[in-house]
């Protein structure tokens, strides 16, 4: 290959996917199985040199829709999906029907948690529609509290007194080992600049900022109090997405 030339396409298998190979690439695939169902996709993008012919990217506003169609071993379409600053779910099928339907809807807006239902190949982060529309803060705290198996949780009593003190109920909860560790954002990178909470056999530790021990305390509510004592000046509400550059 000479200095400026582009590098060759990586070759779909025709093996594995005869209907990609058939239509010269996965964007023509993906667009006649689309019309097939009677589907219109908008604008799909090849995937960048090398692998032109076997990646498809569909770009919205709200972010990303990737499907590969690149296994060498077994039929797979993998999929990824993100949005600016956050990862939100990714999955596989051998269904290129499905991919092509999940990419529609993905193009038309449809709500992230209505596609997690439709397509179960695709694991969709809990909290990725709640970041998409700058609600993570309040959807963070309801999926704690219902005990969601879908996000982490923190012990619920500690959950239940963290979330009734308001100062607190503004912030990103971030729950580790059954305790919880509080952000200014609700996007990584996290803040650091807050006292979190840690179980003890009898009680809690409430940690500064800084790693050092604050108090052991018996009670969470004792623990949520200590926390609140020493938040930083102005703290919150959190910032929905990452703090501004600069």
């Amino acid at each position: 290959m000479t200095a400026g030339e582009a590098p060759e396409a990586i070759p779909v298998d025709p093996a594995l996917y005869p209907d990609v190979a058939d239509t010269g690439g996965l964007v023509s695939a993906l667009y006649r199985e689309a019309s097939g169902q009677g589907l219109e996709l908008g604008p799909l993008v090849a995937g960048a040199q090398p692998g032109a012919l076997v990646r498809a990217k569909a770009v919205t506003g709200r972010g990303t829709f990737l499907v590969a169609a690149d296994r060498d071993t077994e039929r797979a379409f993998d999929i990824t999906v993100w949005a600016p600053g956050v990862h939100l779910g990714t999955g596989s099928t051998g269904d290129l029907a499905a991919a092509a339907a999940a990419v529609h809807d993905w193009q038309s807006g449809r709500p992230v948690g209505e596609m997690a239902a439709a397509w179960p190949f695709i694991d969709f982060d809990r909290l990725a529609e709640a970041h998409v529309e700058g609600r993570a803060v309040i959807t963070a705290w309801r999926l704690m509290r219902e005990r969601d198996p879908g996000v982490r949780l923190a012990d619920p009593e500690l959950t239940e007194a963290a979330y009734a003190e308001p100062r607190l109920r503004v912030l990103f909860p971030f729950p580790t080992h059954g305790g919880l560790q509080f952000s200014g954002t609700t996007r990584d990178p996290y803040t650091h600049d807050m006292p979190s909470i840690e179980p003890l056999r009898d009680g809690w530790r409430v940690r500064g900022a800084d790693a050092s021990t604050l108090g052991d305390v018996p009670t969470a509510a004792a623990a949520v109090a200590l926390v609140v004592a020493h938040l930083p000046d102005g703290c919150g509400p959190a910032v929905e997405g990452r703090l501004p550059e600069g």
